[in-house]
């Protein structure tokens, strides 16, 4: 697990520097001229420390009692405080690292950027919620057609991943495009959206993993 995580982080850490990388040379003049806007590069690395303290920040509030045992109520308050904190930290540093060394004005594009990326990991956090939690349809059908056989059982579950792989591509690919717009058409350089996109991934992949007890649960003894 830690190493699985460790991966995710430096793996789309070095993705942001390389688009980063190739953002402040197109900023700098023309591309491959030698010339680089070092604020991209540095950019990158200053919203990964402030994900890594968000997020240390956010696992405070990850508790549930004995009065309370709602697990995903308590997953979600650690994460939207997680994404307050990123998102007002971000604009701050915004402030003190995108600033035009000659004109003195705050490029906002890269913050931008990184507010697609933070509203892409909520997105696929509710997508997946809905998806894979006991309390709506998706789940529901498919325990309901386990009462008629494995076969019924299979189709369903097919159908239904079928399903939510499309809208996971849709949100995805809306929010690359809305990186895209932001710096219009010059370069996609979505400063969070790679690493809220793994993020987003494996959140996908453990939340349905976690529930997977409570959906056996729903199963005959004998389909189990």
């Amino acid at each position: 697990m830690a190493a699985d995580v460790f991966e995710s982080f430096e793996v789309t850490l070095v993705s942001a520097l390389i688009l980063g990388l190739v953002l402040a040379d197109a900023a700098s003049g023309a591309l491959l001229d030698g010339q680089y806007d070092l604020r991209f590069v540095i950019f990158p690395l200053v919203l990964r420390g402030i994900g890594v303290i968000a997020s240390v920040i956010g696992n405070q509030f990850v508790r549930t009692d004995e009065r309370r045992r709602n697990a995903m109520a308590a997953m979600n308050r650690g994460f939207y405080i997680s994404a307050v904190i990123a998102v007002i930290a971000s604009a701050g540093a915004s402030f003190i690292f995108m600033v035009d060394p000659v004109t003195n004005v705050v490029d906002w594009r890269p913050f931008l950027a990184t507010l697609s990326g933070i509203v892409l990991a909520i997105v696929l956090d509710k997508l997946t919620e809905y998806f894979t939690s006991t309390h709506y349809n998706p789940v529901k059908e498919t325990s309901k057609q386990s009462q008629t056989g494995a076969a019924t059982n299979i189709l369903s579950g097919l159908a239904l991943g079928m399903e939510s792989s499309v809208w996971a591509a849709l949100v995805i690919a809306g929010s690359i495009l809305c990186s895209v717009l932001i710096y219009g058409g010059i370069a996609d350089r979505p400063c969070s959206s790679p690493r809220s996109l793994r993020r987003g991934a494996h959140r996908y992949r453990y939340a349905a993993a976690d529930r997977q007890h409570d959906f056996d649960g729903q199963l005959r003894p004998d389909l189990r």
